[in-house]
Protein backbone atom coordinates (compact mmCIF):
# COMPACT_ATOMS: atom_id res chain seq x y z
CA UNK A 1 0.00 0.00 0.00
CA UNK A 2 1.93 2.80 -0.93
CA UNK A 3 0.58 6.36 0.68
CA UNK A 4 -0.60 9.57 -1.13
CA UNK A 5 2.18 12.14 -0.61
CA UNK A 6 1.82 15.59 -0.08
CA UNK A 7 4.56 18.29 0.22
CA UNK A 8 6.75 15.18 -0.12
CA UNK A 9 5.12 13.38 2.99
CA UNK A 10 2.25 10.56 3.25
CA UNK A 11 -0.98 13.13 3.53
CA UNK A 12 -2.72 12.73 6.94
CA UNK A 13 -6.39 11.74 7.44
CA UNK A 14 -6.74 12.12 11.17
CA UNK A 15 -8.81 15.19 10.56
CA UNK A 16 -12.90 14.05 10.29
CA UNK A 17 -13.16 16.59 7.76
CA UNK A 18 -10.13 15.23 5.83
CA UNK A 19 -10.43 13.39 2.72
CA UNK A 20 -8.16 11.12 0.60
CA UNK A 21 -8.32 11.97 -3.26
CA UNK A 22 -9.72 9.27 -5.58
CA UNK A 23 -8.66 5.83 -5.52
CA UNK A 24 -6.96 6.43 -1.88
CA UNK A 25 -8.55 5.34 1.25
CA UNK A 26 -8.02 6.71 4.81
CA UNK A 27 -5.51 3.59 7.04
CA UNK A 28 -7.35 3.57 10.33
CA UNK A 29 -3.90 3.67 12.10
CA UNK A 30 -3.32 3.20 15.91
CA UNK A 31 -1.88 6.59 16.35
CA UNK A 32 -2.57 10.13 14.16
CA UNK A 33 0.44 9.83 12.66
CA UNK A 34 -0.70 6.81 11.00
CA UNK A 35 -3.56 8.07 9.84
CA UNK A 36 -2.70 8.75 5.83
CA UNK A 37 -4.17 7.88 2.72
CA UNK A 38 -3.15 4.61 1.06
CA UNK A 39 -3.26 3.54 -2.33
CA UNK A 40 -7.09 1.53 -2.92
CA UNK A 41 -8.83 -1.43 -3.98
CA UNK A 42 -12.09 -2.38 -4.06
CA UNK A 43 -12.63 -3.08 0.06
CA UNK A 44 -15.35 -5.37 0.14
CA UNK A 45 -13.71 -8.00 -1.62
CA UNK A 46 -10.62 -8.41 0.61
CA UNK A 47 -9.78 -10.93 2.84
CA UNK A 48 -9.45 -9.89 6.40
CA UNK A 49 -6.28 -8.61 7.76
CA UNK A 50 -5.22 -8.15 10.98
CA UNK A 51 -1.90 -6.57 10.44
CA UNK A 52 1.67 -6.38 12.05
CA UNK A 53 1.74 -4.12 14.88
CA UNK A 54 1.69 -4.86 18.65
CA UNK A 55 -1.80 -3.16 18.88
CA UNK A 56 -5.28 -4.56 19.65
CA UNK A 57 -8.12 -2.51 18.36
CA UNK A 58 -11.02 -3.44 17.75
CA UNK A 59 -12.83 -3.08 14.14
CA UNK A 60 -15.29 -4.40 11.54
CA UNK A 61 -14.54 -6.29 8.17
CA UNK A 62 -17.02 -7.19 5.46
CA UNK A 63 -17.66 -10.70 5.12
CA UNK A 64 -18.03 -11.55 1.34
CA UNK A 65 -18.68 -14.85 2.14
CA UNK A 66 -21.54 -14.30 5.02
CA UNK A 67 -22.13 -10.91 3.33
CA UNK A 68 -21.79 -9.09 7.26
CA UNK A 69 -20.06 -7.07 8.64
CA UNK A 70 -17.88 -8.93 11.69
CA UNK A 71 -15.51 -7.63 14.26
CA UNK A 72 -11.92 -8.47 14.48
CA UNK A 73 -8.79 -7.64 16.18
CA UNK A 74 -6.43 -5.11 14.42
CA UNK A 75 -2.75 -4.57 15.33
CA UNK A 76 -2.44 -0.92 14.34
CA UNK A 77 -0.04 -1.33 11.25
CA UNK A 78 -0.69 -2.66 7.76
CA UNK A 79 -3.73 -4.87 6.96
CA UNK A 80 -6.01 -3.61 4.24
CA UNK A 81 -8.71 -1.20 3.57
CA UNK A 82 -11.79 -4.19 4.45
CA UNK A 83 -11.26 -1.70 7.73
CA UNK A 84 -13.73 -0.06 10.03
CA UNK A 85 -14.03 1.93 13.02
CA UNK A 86 -17.55 0.58 13.73
CA UNK A 87 -20.34 -1.36 12.42
CA UNK A 88 -22.26 1.11 11.06
CA UNK A 89 -19.84 2.63 8.91
CA UNK A 90 -18.77 -1.09 7.32
CA UNK A 91 -22.59 -2.04 6.56
CA UNK A 92 -22.94 1.46 4.64
CA UNK A 93 -19.97 0.79 2.84
CA UNK A 94 -20.25 -3.10 1.83
CA UNK A 95 -23.47 -4.55 3.05
CA UNK A 96 -25.62 -5.63 -0.52
CA UNK A 97 -22.21 -4.70 -3.14
CA UNK A 98 -23.25 -7.67 -4.80
CA UNK A 99 -26.02 -5.03 -6.09
CA UNK A 100 -23.69 -3.44 -7.98
CA UNK A 101 -24.37 -6.02 -10.48
CA UNK A 102 -28.45 -6.93 -11.00
CA UNK A 103 -27.22 -10.19 -10.43
CA UNK A 104 -23.60 -11.97 -9.69
CA UNK A 105 -20.31 -9.79 -8.83
CA UNK A 106 -19.01 -7.38 -10.92
CA UNK A 107 -15.95 -8.57 -13.01
CA UNK A 108 -12.35 -7.74 -10.87
CA UNK A 109 -8.81 -7.99 -11.32
CA UNK A 110 -6.55 -8.58 -8.48
CA UNK A 111 -9.59 -7.22 -5.82
CA UNK A 112 -10.11 -4.05 -7.96
CA UNK A 113 -13.63 -3.71 -10.26
CA UNK A 114 -12.93 -2.87 -13.79
CA UNK A 115 -15.11 -0.34 -15.54
CA UNK A 116 -15.99 -0.45 -18.73
CA UNK A 117 -16.70 2.51 -21.69
CA UNK A 118 -17.20 2.70 -25.23
CA UNK A 119 -13.64 2.55 -25.78
CA UNK A 120 -12.95 -0.13 -23.04
CA UNK A 121 -15.44 -2.97 -23.53
CA UNK A 122 -15.86 -6.39 -21.22
CA UNK A 123 -14.57 -10.05 -20.95
CA UNK A 124 -16.17 -12.84 -22.76
CA UNK A 125 -19.27 -13.56 -20.62
CA UNK A 126 -19.85 -10.17 -19.21
CA UNK A 127 -21.83 -7.16 -20.52
CA UNK A 128 -21.23 -3.35 -19.71
CA UNK A 129 -23.95 -2.40 -17.36
CA UNK A 130 -24.41 1.28 -16.81
CA UNK A 131 -24.79 1.42 -12.07
CA UNK A 132 -28.51 2.43 -10.97
CA UNK A 133 -26.66 5.93 -9.84
CA UNK A 134 -25.70 6.31 -13.32
CA UNK A 135 -22.40 7.83 -12.42
CA UNK A 136 -20.29 4.62 -13.12
CA UNK A 137 -20.39 1.52 -15.88
CA UNK A 138 -19.05 -1.81 -14.67
CA UNK A 139 -18.91 -5.08 -16.12
CA UNK A 140 -21.37 -7.64 -15.09
CA UNK A 141 -22.26 -10.87 -15.92
CA UNK A 142 -24.14 -11.88 -19.07
CA UNK A 143 -27.69 -12.78 -18.08
CA UNK A 144 -27.87 -15.09 -20.63
CA UNK A 145 -25.05 -17.17 -19.38
CA UNK A 146 -25.14 -16.60 -15.94
CA UNK A 147 -28.79 -17.29 -15.17
CA UNK A 148 -28.56 -20.92 -14.46
CA UNK A 149 -25.57 -20.43 -12.35
CA UNK A 150 -27.04 -17.69 -9.59
CA UNK A 151 -29.68 -19.68 -7.97
CA UNK A 152 -26.75 -22.16 -6.77
CA UNK A 153 -23.83 -19.44 -6.03
CA UNK A 154 -26.38 -17.67 -4.17
CA UNK A 155 -29.25 -19.52 -3.27
CA UNK A 156 -31.67 -16.67 -1.79
CA UNK A 157 -31.65 -15.25 -5.64
CA UNK A 158 -34.87 -16.76 -7.73
CA UNK A 159 -35.87 -17.59 -11.17
CA UNK A 160 -38.18 -14.40 -9.86
CA UNK A 161 -36.08 -12.11 -9.47
CA UNK A 162 -33.92 -12.98 -12.89
CA UNK A 163 -36.96 -12.38 -14.38
CA UNK A 164 -36.63 -8.63 -14.11
CA UNK A 165 -34.59 -8.28 -16.47
CA UNK A 166 -37.23 -9.79 -18.68
CA UNK A 167 -39.57 -6.38 -17.66
CA UNK A 168 -37.03 -4.11 -19.17
CA UNK A 169 -37.08 -2.47 -23.00
CA UNK A 170 -35.25 -3.66 -25.15
CA UNK A 171 -32.28 -1.47 -25.66
CA UNK A 172 -29.73 -1.54 -28.20
CA UNK A 173 -27.51 0.78 -26.29
CA UNK A 174 -25.88 4.17 -27.47
CA UNK A 175 -22.11 3.21 -28.67
CA UNK A 176 -20.42 2.97 -31.68
CA UNK A 177 -18.99 -0.59 -32.20
CA UNK A 178 -19.32 -3.32 -33.80
CA UNK A 179 -22.76 -4.27 -33.45
CA UNK A 180 -23.51 -7.63 -31.84
CA UNK A 181 -26.29 -9.76 -32.57
CA UNK A 182 -28.10 -11.15 -29.11
CA UNK A 183 -31.71 -11.51 -28.20
CA UNK A 184 -34.42 -9.89 -25.65
CA UNK A 185 -37.57 -10.47 -24.39
CA UNK A 186 -40.16 -8.20 -25.56
CA UNK A 187 -43.19 -7.27 -23.19
CA UNK A 188 -45.75 -6.47 -25.92
CA UNK A 189 -45.51 -9.07 -28.13
CA UNK A 190 -44.75 -11.86 -25.02
CA UNK A 191 -41.61 -13.18 -27.17
CA UNK A 192 -38.02 -12.93 -27.65
CA UNK A 193 -36.35 -11.18 -30.37
CA UNK A 194 -33.17 -10.88 -32.10
CA UNK A 195 -31.56 -7.28 -31.85
CA UNK A 196 -28.47 -5.54 -32.78
CA UNK A 197 -26.55 -4.29 -29.21
CA UNK A 198 -24.10 -1.14 -30.20
CA UNK A 199 -21.78 -2.60 -27.83
CA UNK A 200 -22.14 -1.02 -24.07
CA UNK A 201 -24.74 0.94 -21.82
CA UNK A 202 -27.71 -0.58 -22.29
CA UNK A 203 -29.61 -3.13 -19.59
CA UNK A 204 -29.35 -6.64 -19.01
CA UNK A 205 -32.59 -7.88 -20.58
CA UNK A 206 -29.84 -8.88 -22.99
CA UNK A 207 -29.24 -13.16 -24.21
CA UNK A 208 -26.08 -14.37 -25.72
CA UNK A 209 -28.94 -16.57 -27.90
CA UNK A 210 -32.94 -17.21 -28.35
CA UNK A 211 -33.14 -20.54 -26.11
CA UNK A 212 -31.73 -18.58 -22.98
CA UNK A 213 -33.97 -15.74 -23.43
CA UNK A 214 -36.88 -17.77 -23.74
CA UNK A 215 -35.69 -20.18 -20.47
CA UNK A 216 -35.53 -17.22 -18.43
CA UNK A 217 -38.12 -14.77 -19.57
CA UNK A 218 -41.27 -16.47 -21.77
CA UNK A 219 -43.65 -17.32 -19.02
CA UNK A 220 -43.38 -13.75 -16.78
Amino acid sequence: MAPFLFSAKPANCSDPQAKCPDNFWCHPGATVETMVCCSGRYICSLDVDSGFGNGQLQRWYYNKVLDTCTLFNYTGDGGNENNFPDKAKCEASCIGYRNLCPHGDPHAVDDKILTCSKQVGCPDNFVCHTHVTGSWQLCCPDPGIASNVIVVRFGRVSLTALAFFCKLPVDQGTCNMEPVLRFAYDRKSKQCRSFFYSGCKGNLNNFSSMDRCQAVCCGH
